[in-house]
């Protein structure tokens, strides 16, 4: 009786540890993942408009009759989304 209560004493620390290094490991994958994110420069050049900051991308052919401006969703979107319409 009293090794199976040891066993299983052991088996609760044994998968608390296993539980900690998975988060330690998800921690450390996910700061890795967000720093090479920050790291990329956005496509574009900062306009400043007003006192705040506007990203400006300019694509598209240099010979056509007049501008075609569209306006990009910048909440938790990225530039890539809107990748297919800018081309």
């Amino acid at each position: 009786m009293l090794k199976t209560v040891a066993r299983r004493a052991a088996w609760g620390v044994s998968r608390g540890i296993a539980v900690l290094a998975l988060v330690l490991l998800l921690a450390i994958a996910f700061g890795g993942l967000m720093s090479a994110f920050a790291a990329q420069p956005s496509p574009g050049r900062l306009v400043d408009i007003g006192g705040r900051k506007l990203n400006l991308v300019c694509a598209g052919p240099e010979k056509t009759a007049g501008p075609l401006v569209v306006f990009e969703a910048g909440a938790f979107g990225l530039s890539a989304d809107f990748g297919a319409v800018q081309e």
